[in-house]
């Protein structure tokens, strides 16, 4: 219902207009994350509308803010999951190197590591440029750094 009426356009417009609203940011991006885990057509809206470079803008925006790394890394795990569109999409973002950075200061919480490795992992299963991508970000460290803490 919220990709059909263009509720995905709505919300990164949202987004992009209070890039400095931490409350908007994780909003938007539990909104998104909640797309994220749906159908194909519902991760292609999200492409199409440029929510990938939404998602990443807040993740980076707010790198202490656990809520917002929380749903961030949730969402890129729903792309990570989809086709290789999907996982082109997170890579062409920049999406592997937040996560990474998002692993890295949020060792302790667990909701980050879960999702954050989630997303490497699916993003690893894709293509050669969507693995070399990973391997780039030193993506498997913290996925053994995490497997060590958790």
């Amino acid at each position: 219902a919220v990709v059909a009426a263009d509720g995905v356009a709505v919300v990164v417009a949202t987004l992009r207009a209070h890039q400095s609203d931490v409350q908007v940011q994780q909003c938007g991006c539990g909104a998104l994350s909640g797309i994220a885990v749906g159908d194909t057509a519902c991760k292609e809206a999200v492409v199409a509308a440029d929510g990938m470079l939404a998602l990443v803008t807040a993740q980076r925006a707010f790198p202490s803010d656990v809520t917002v790394q929380q749903w961030v890394c949730c969402a890129l795990h729903g792309f990570a999951a989809g086709n290789t569109a999907c996982k082109q999409a997170v890579v062409a973002a920049n999406g592997v190197a937040v996560v990474v950075a998002a692993l890295r200061v949020h060792q302790g919480d667990k909701h980050i590591q879960r999702s954050g490795c989630g997303t490497l992992h699916g993003i690893a299963a894709g293509d050669t440029a969507c693995k070399q991508a990973v391997m780039a970000a030193k993506g498997v460290a913290v996925v053994v750094t995490a497997m060590r803490v958790h």
